[in-house]
């Protein structure tokens, strides 16, 4: 569990769909275009860029349509501090989350298997879920 309540979505959209992003009160948020591209207040956000969102976001994915990261979560009030793949609020805390993931205290996750995920949909990169159209 984190110290902060976070969420994200992993959000595949065909061409020309639309939808709305909308953050818990009192969360911010941002997202990252992983592919292709989103129109967001008539301002396109391309491959590879992120953006802040805040509220409720109408969305909408260009033709060649979109896969984007939504990031949310209360604010940490304070500057983060960053080391590997942990944020925290101190370096007193990422040694803790560091000492946590090198004691088997995060999980683990399971190798997957590329090839044959690259059967299943022709790509090189896994399925996603959801699908927006």
């Amino acid at each position: 569990q984190t110290p902060v309540e976070v969420a994200l979505a992993d959000v595949e959209a065909a061409p020309g769909a639309r939808w709305t992003e909308t953050m818990r009160p009192g969360h911010q948020g941002w997202m990252l275009v992983h592919s292709g591209a989103v129109i967001i207040d008539g301002h396109k956000v391309p491959e590879g860029h992120a953006t802040p969102l805040g509220g409720a976001t109408d969305i909408t994915a260009t033709v060649m349509g979109s896969r984007v990261f939504v990031f949310s979560g209360l604010p940490m009030n304070g500057r983060p501090a960053q080391r590997g793949p942990f944020v925290g609020h101190d370096r007193a805390m990422l040694d803790r989350f560091d000492a946590r993931f090198q004691g088997g205290g995060m999980g683990r996750l399971q190798p997957f298997d590329q090839d044959a995920l690259d059967a299943v949909d022709g790509t090189d990169r896994m399925p996603l879920r959801p699908k927006i159209s």
